[in-house]
């Protein structure tokens, strides 16, 4: 094995951080990162908390793969983090063979300081799909110059790039077309790699004592874990429940997890408010983000899980680490066939689908679930024996493959340096919009499109 050297940019709280829920993008961060420290590779991680304050004189820590695998990782404040001069600095200290970025934010990052090393860029789910559902949520579309400023960096830049669907690597490659990447030099080299959302073998299973363990006997517990995210359809997941609650007196429905800080605090917040009107309210359990200790006892104690995403390309491209959770502590679920991920469980026989946006649907669907335990049971110890398939060596293989030896795309000679709006911009295009959402709050469109229009003449070459 050729021993490398990698900087990684990532986004926490990662997995074994105890302060707050880690979301997808830490546990993405640590997917990539914890199979390059057992293959025996020297790794120096940053980390970010977007919205944190992380003070300039954090001490980087170590962080420990088992086996004696640590790397060196540095958590420091979003302004650092973007901050070319310093991320240089880092590149020079640590002398890398290659730069890795741990989904669209990081990796973005890791290319604009990369110069002429080779980088892999993860797309962890399809940012534009993602802006346009955030952007339906909140009826703007200022996401989208926000997420394809980083969708942009790295389709212009990055050597490599994974995608968690083989679907979203069709995308990625339609953009490599329209960013004139699908070159004649390019002719035959495979830009992207499919790395599905994943799991940690070693992590402790919330099942691994048994079969679950219901409160009281008789009674059916459906479990929700994870955020409520914009792509989530609380309308039809509270109607569907409620028609089956109405001829399934055992039913409850459990919620672990909630709304997503500084991304999604809406979507969570409306389902709160239809549960509180429901005449079911007391077979309810909203138990928001909670220790993973309880999160755990929660998942044990349920005999189904649910997953339920509305028509979107975000469903259609991206996919869902709670599925995979799921499947490593062998518990069947309900769920809409929509993403990559759901479609194979269902078709391998781990889930039940209804279609989205069809309450009546789900709740019969709930209802032939509940009816038959022995095929749960079945269900249950089909899934416990695939889960291996979606462990983090096993899903990562195309990362460590290409880490073995690291190189730069036929055409990367030639775009060493970039010539990104943000680059000339003295106001990076994410700033310019958060300002053009402040504006249109306070000031209305006329006091917005005089900003905007000032901002325009600054940004005009003086004759």
């Amino acid at each position: 094995m050729n021993r490398r050297r990698f900087l990684v940019f990532g986004l926490s709280p990662l997995p074994q951080d105890t302060d707050s829920p880690c979301l997808g993008p830490g546990r993405r961060a640590w997917q990539l990162v914890k199979p390059l420290l057992l293959a025996g590779h020297d790794i120096r991680l940053i980390t970010c908390r977007p919205g944190r304050a992380v003070t300039t004189a954090a001490a980087p820590t170590e962080v420990d793969a088992g086996l004696g695998n640590r790397c060196l990782r540095i958590e420091t404040n979003q302004a650092r983090f973007e901050d070319p001069v310093w991320g240089a600095a880092q590149v020079k200290d640590f002398a890398p063979d290659a730069i890795i970025g741990a989904t669209i934010y990081p990796s973005a990052v890791a290319c604009r300081i990369a110069g002429e090393l080779p980088v892999w860029g993860d797309a962890f789910g399809h940012a534009m799909a993602e802006a346009q559902t955030k952007a339906a949520l909140e009826h703007s579309d200022y996401p989208l110059d926000v997420f394809w400023e980083y969708e942009r960096t790295v389709v212009d830049r990055a050597d490599r790039i994974s995608t968690v669907s083989q679907r979203q690597a069709w995308a990625v490659i339609g953009e490599l077309g329209v960013r004139g990447r699908l070159t004649g030099r390019n002719a035959g080299y495979r830009f992207t790699d499919v790395i599905p959302c994943g799991f940690d073998p070693a992590a402790p299973l919330a099942r691994a004592l048994g079969p679950y363990q219901p409160e009281r006997d008789g009674e059916f517990h459906l479990l929700w874990s994870g955020g409520f995210n914009t792509w989530t359809d609380v309308d039809t997941l509270f109607r569907g429940i409620e028609l089956a609650m109405n001829d399934a007196p055992t039913l409850r429905f459990i919620a672990t997890g909630g709304a997503i800080a500084g991304h999604d605090e809406q979507t969570y917040g409306r389902f709160q408010a239809l549960v509180e009107q429901s005449p079911h309210r007391d077979r309810y359990r909203l138990a928001g983000w909670v220790e993973p200790h309880e999160r755990d006892t929660l998942l044990a104690r349920a005999q189904l899980a649910i997953n339920i995403d509305r028509p979107s390309w975000e469903a259609e491209l991206g996919s869902r680490n709670r599925i995979v959770d799921w499947l490593a502590n062998g518990l069947p679920f309900l769920t809409t066939p929509l993403c990559e991920l759901a479609a194979e469980t269902v078709r391998r026989g781990f889930a039940f689908a209804f279609p989205p946006g069809d309450p009546e649907a789900l709740a019969g669907c709930l209802r032939a679930a509940i009816a038959q335990p022995l095929r749960l049971d079945q269900m249950s110890a089909a899934a416990s024996a695939a889960a291996d398939d979606w462990g983090f060596i096993r899903t990562t293989a195309p990362l460590l493959e290409w880490c073995a030896a690291p190189a730069r795309a036929p055409d990367g000679a030639n775009r060493a340096v970039l010539d990104l709006p943000s680059a000339r911009s003295g106001l990076p295009l994410r700033r310019i919009a958060i300002a053009l959402r402040r504006h249109l709050r306070n000031d209305g469109v006329r006091g917005t499109l005089r900003w905007t229009l000032a901002k325009i003449r600054q940004r005009l070459p003086r004759r």
